[in-house]
């Protein structure tokens, strides 16, 4: 792991003991979407326990803090989008099948609407 890379790591661990991110974001989003985002798309009701970042913020204080780049999910789904971020192997990441029957792929691991809203909001520098 490079230097730089252990830095945004550390950036990112300190986010997540802080009292914004413990007292303030986490909550707030578990209170705005209690239920899993993902087995939502599955038409499955499940309560979200974990507050996940869309985009890894790499110690980027906006992504770090910004709600559109925080989706809820159940530590099921939150374990199977961390691995899928691990295997990097440029796939969709894949959630189960829909109500009706097709296959439901997420590119960014997430839905695209909340992909498209991140984007409008940071602008043409997040790729």
């Amino acid at each position: 792991m490079a230097s730089n890379d252990r830095t945004t790591l550390d950036a990112d661990r300190a986010y997540y003991s802080s009292r914004h991110w413990r007292k303030v974001a986490r909550p707030r989003a578990l209170r705005s979407r209690p239920l899993c985002e993902h087995c939502e798309l599955r038409g499955i009701v499940r309560a979200a326990t974990q507050v996940d970042h869309i985009r890894r913020p790499k110690g980027d204080r906006y992504l770090q803090r910004h709600p559109n780049n925080l989706q809820c999910l159940c530590t099921d789904c939150h374990q199977h989008k961390s691995n899928w971020e691990r295997r990097n192997d440029g796939r969709p990441l894949r959630i189960g099948v829909a109500v009706d029957g097709w296959p439901i792929e997420l590119r960014h691991g997430c839905s695209e609407w909340r992909w498209w809203t991140l984007q409008a909001d940071k602008g043409p520098t997040c790729v």
